[in-house]
């Protein structure tokens, strides 16, 4: 028994550019290359997925990152305050702990920003040394971060076998 597949379900799978217009992976003749014969206004996406793409990448994903990192920055502010000003707070894990936030801090305030305006801008234009710049924070960070909690996870292995540097 064989089944007749739909117009709609052979059709090669479409991509969207930074411009948010379509163009297919194969073009009409086949080659992968459009000619001079076909012309990508033919498969322009139509008004109403411009409009979802539209709001969602110029509207709602900026006020998503907008909210992250209000957010972030007041909840570790928070963290960063109660540590420093109490110094019964002042423990090694504790401590490692006002390092997460702080790290946390500059991942919100300097690499959340960057993959904001890459989801809205169609293109970059801050210059080559902000995109490495973003990039470096953006690893450092994680790096960081990844590193800290490894740390936090030993200290608190040692202090189960009451090892001397847990206080």
């Amino acid at each position: 028994m064989t089944s007749k597949l739909s117009a709609e379900a052979t059709e090669p799978p479409r991509l969207v550019d930074a411009n948010r217009t379509a163009s297919n992976f194969t073009s009409h003749n086949g080659t992968g290359v459009f000619d001079d014969q076909s012309s990508v206004d033919e498969v322009l996406l139509d008004e109403d997925e411009l409009l979802f793409y539209f709001a969602l990448y110029k509207v709602t994903v900026p006020t998503v990152f907008g909210v992250i990192i209000l957010v972030g920055v007041l909840g570790n502010l928070l963290v960063i305050g109660v540590t420093l000003c109490r110094h019964k707070m002042w423990t090694t894990v504790n401590l490692l702990l006002l390092n997460l936030a702080v790290t946390d801090i500059i991942f919100v305030l300097v690499c959340v920003p960057f993959m904001a305006y890459h989801y809205a801008a169609d293109n970059w234009l801050i210059g080559e040394a902000a995109c490495k710049l973003s990039q470096f924070f953006l690893y450092v960070t994680v790096y960081v971060t990844v590193y800290t909690l490894v740390a936090i996870a030993v200290i608190r292995l040692c202090c189960r076998y009451n090892y001397s540097f847990c206080k």
